[in-house]
């Protein structure tokens, strides 16, 4: 089903699946200036260095990046759960501690990212948290 806004300019409160480009169409473009565009570059930057570094798990995006009703996010909130067989014992190499970390602030991605628990799905990346105004 596609992901589609309130009359608010938000999604319905829960959490919808959504691919990169569902994202890009509803939240990435240019809306009163190109912050949009800039923030889901970024975003999309840090999803391909996830998928790159084979962390493998679900993104939750939220915050008021999702809101088209908000013009120009200041960041976007990520939320990023780990698959079941992830070994958090495991030492990482730096560029995957620097994707997982909560302690990393990530101005480069522009977006702030929690590491949560483990899930026992599939994983797959990303999601999308629907949120109020």
């Amino acid at each position: 089903m596609p992901l589609e806004l309130t009359k608010a300019g938000v999604l319905p409160v829960a959490v919808h699946d959504g691919d990169l480009d569902e994202i890009e169409i509803l939240f990435g473009g240019f809306q009163r200036s190109n912050r949009r565009m800039t923030l889901f570059a970024k975003l999309k930057e840090y999803v391909t260095a996830l998928r790159n570094s084979d962390i493998r798990g679900w993104l939750i995006v939220d915050g008021s990046f999702v809101m088209g009703c908000v013009d120009e996010p200041e960041d976007i909130d990520v939320i990023l759960i780990l698959a079941a067989d992830w070994d958090l014992k495991e030492d990482l190499r730096p560029f995957q501690y620097n994707l997982v970390s909560k302690r990393v602030r990530r101005p480069e991605w522009g977006n702030n990212v929690i590491a949560q628990g483990k899930a026992k799905r599939r994983p797959g990346l990303p999601g999308i948290q629907g949120s109020s105004p």
